[in-house]
């Protein structure tokens, strides 16, 4: 028994270290490193679930793989600053001119996503049609319009 207790405590302290989450800076850091790779193999599927859980409910990934998506190899990923759910950071990339960008990340469930306006998914969007009251309409992206009725639409009210 004597000699398996230094093993025990080796396994129990390997173990220990494994639960341990790494710290924001570098989920982060492996986060852009993940979507650089992503772009690279052209892989539309795994750069989307890099994305946070409100972009991907409103933008589909058959919209999200229309988008333009850069390619570029991470340097490094710097000035990491973290507010609570939010942070940003420069990230410099490898390509032949240089060139660093800020990005947004937002914390969801202990876990950090990229963090991107769906403006871009959603296309132009009105939220009424002034040429008929009767009915508000939006459009989702080109060709996709969704009618709501209005009050005025739905008729006498019932007492």
């Amino acid at each position: 028994m004597a000699r398996l207790l230094p093993l025990l405590c080796a396994l129990v302290t390997l173990t220990g270290a494994c639960l341990v989450p790494p710290d924001d800076a570098t989920q982060i850091a492996r986060l852009e490193r993940e979507r650089a790779a992503a772009s690279a193999r052209d892989d539309a599927r795994a750069l989307y679930r890099l994305h946070d859980l409100d972009f991907r409910a409103v933008c589909p990934l058959d919209r999200f793989r229309a988008l333009p998506h850069e390619v570029a190899a991470v340097r490094d990923v710097r000035a990491i600053e973290t507010h609570g759910v939010r942070a940003s950071a420069i990230v410099d990339f490898d390509r032949e001119s240089g060139g660093s960008a800020r990005r947004e990340y937002v914390k969801d469930g202990g876990r950090w996503y990229l963090y991107e306006s769906a403006d871009a998914c959603l296309g132009a969007r009105r939220l009424a049609d002034h040429r008929s009251p009767a009915a508000a309409t939006w459009h989702i992206g080109a060709p996709t319009t969704l009618a709501i009725p209005t009050l005025a639409s739905a008729g006498p009210a019932h007492g």
